[in-house]
């Protein structure tokens, strides 16, 4: 009978310790899964930070180079900052997938996404504004040329007929002074009024013909838009009174002017003119930089987004770390509770 209490004594001690055994193992199992969980949550938490800082730092850098595509003067220049966004972009796209991939379903995301697509399709208008700025302006350094040409031709033109006439008229002040008071001083004064009478006009024409080609070439580089309806005004006020002031030229010189008169109209006056083409250079960058400043807008947005994203990844890991630790703590208690009742079990 001892041996049989003794058995069942030793029998009861055994399956009290395996039962405390398990119970500890059970318990510190759950505490691994648990804490396991929790570390999985913040391991998930951590691409979302990194992605979101990321895509911030991709739209600021696409911001900055921005600034230099509007500035291209170039079709060289354009491409080159183009090919310098490229990598900026493609590295926005990564950084949104992987993002998306990390925090799928959320409502953050999705305002993310829509500020992208609004972002991006930004910078393709403003990649289609700046060639068509850059198309006007070759347009624009054409009719310069053309100007300078003009002013070349009409320079040519004139300048033999001003010689011609400075040597009639020094020729009949020589014979005014060398005749003196005698009958045939009347024909040299008549030489001397017909030379001036050719002169005045020819030289009146001339001057208003420059000051036109002056003022299109300040217009060509104008950066004050709202001024160009007055300059267009009074260019077609200048060209009317020079037409009637070559009506007065000499018959031998008026046909050649009225050509180069026609090229300035040319250069003066319509839609291919040079205000118009100036004209439509400003509109296009003012159209520039309106994109530039709404992406800039998007951008700050998007940076405000992107931190309400890592602020509530980071509150998800601070749960998920509390979480842990209470979990750790919890274990313990029930492993120490474990441990004295084992202690003080009758066995």
């Amino acid at each position: 009978m001892g041996q049989v209490g003794v058995r069942g004594r030793l029998l009861l001690a055994f399956l009290g310790i395996a039962g405390f055994s398990v119970l500890a193992a059970a318990a510190g199992l759950y505490a691994f899964q648990q804490v396991g969980q929790r570390l999985s949550l913040i391991e998930e938490s951590v691409p979302t930070v990194a992605s979101s800082m990321e895509l911030s730092r991709s739209a600021e850098r696409i911001i900055a180079t921005a600034d230099n595509l509007i500035a291209a003067t170039t079709r060289e220049r354009r491409n080159e900052v183009s090919t310098r966004m490229e990598p900026e972009v493609e590295a926005l796209q990564t950084a949104l997938t992987n993002l998306k991939e990390s925090s799928a379903g959320s409502q953050i995301l999705t305002l993310i996404e829509q500020l992208i697509s609004l972002f991006e399709s930004n910078l393709t208008e403003l990649n289609s504004l700046v060639t068509r700025r850059l198309s006007a302006s070759e347009q624009l350094a054409d009719l310069r040329q053309l100007l300078f040409h003009t002013n070349d031709e009409t320079q040519r033109l004139f300048a033999p007929w001003f010689q011609i006439i400075d040597m009639q008229v020094s020729h009949s002040l020589d014979q005014l002074r060398s005749l003196g008071p005698q009958t045939g001083t009347l024909d040299a004064s008549r030489e001397l009024a017909a030379s001036v009478a050719m002169d005045r006009p020819a030289q009146s024409t001339y001057r208003s013909f420059s000051a036109i080609i002056d003022e299109l070439n300040r217009t060509a580089t104008l950066s004050e838009r709202q001024r160009l309806p007055i300059i267009q005004f009074q260019l077609r006020q200048a060209l009317e009174d020079l037409r009637q002031m070559a009506r007065e030229l000499d018959a031998k010189l008026r046909p050649l002017f009225v050509t180069q008169l026609d090229t300035l109209e040319t250069l003066a006056i319509g839609a291919a003119s040079i205000p118009a083409l100036r004209d439509k250079e400003l509109e296009l960058l003012g159209q520039a930089g309106q994109v530039i400043k709404e992406n800039a807008t998007l951008s700050a947005r998007l940076a405000n987004a992107v931190d309400q994203l890592v602020v509530q990844a980071g509150a998800d890991v601070r749960t998920s770390t509390d979480s842990a630790i209470g979990v750790q703590r919890i274990s313990a208690q029930v492993l120490r509770l474990i441990a004295a009742l084992s202690r003080s079990a009758p066995f």
